[in-house]
Order: C-alpha cells, then structure tokens, then sequence
C-alpha cells in the first residue's frame, strides 16, 4: 500500500492540486500547466519493489541480506530499458557465484 501511494503521489497530485485549485477559485492556477515534474522511471521502481516484496511474501526468494543487492535489482538499469518486470528469483542468484 506504502509503495502504490508513493506511486499515486507522484503520479496523480498535479491532477487533484489542479481540481482542488478549480474547485475553490473556480479558475485554474497559472502554473498549474507543465509545472508537475514526475522522477523518471518512477514506476518501473515501484513495479520491481512490489515484484520483491511479493516474491519474499509467496517463498518464491528469500530474505536478501544485503541491502546493495536488492537495490541493484531495483534500479538495474540495462533492464529497465529493456523490458518487463523481472523477478528477483531469477536475479538475485546471479551476485551468488
């Protein structure tokens, strides 16, 4: 829940700021236009940390004790290019050699 209100935050506070504006003054504020900045990957991020914490809910991964690691898996950038949501089942093993 933690992680979809970050998600809603980001993504939906210019919205609700401008209706709020439109409801009180009945106008729109002037820099209402392009003034909302939403961090790039923002959802991807988000989408990979809801993807561990599921997988450690299920069994499928286990508790990974390094915090390096899970935020490697996070923000591993040559996937977040590349494609869907990957399951650490399948990325974390490889730090193990």
């Amino acid at each position: 829940v933690l992680n979809l209100s970050i998600l809603g935050y980001w993504k939906y506070r210019g919205f609700l700021l401008d209706g709020l504006a439109q409801l009180s003054l009945g106008v729109a504020r002037p820099e209402a236009a392009g003034s909302h900045r939403i961090p790039l990957g923002i959802s991807f991020y988000i989408f990979q940390l809801i993807a561990y914490q599921v997988d450690l809910s299920g069994r499928a991964t286990e508790h990974e004790p390094r915090f390096w690691r899970v935020l490697l898996y996070i923000l591993f950038f040559p996937h977040h290019q590349a494609g869907p949501i990957m399951r650490p089942a399948k990325f974390l093993p490889q730090f193990y050699g």
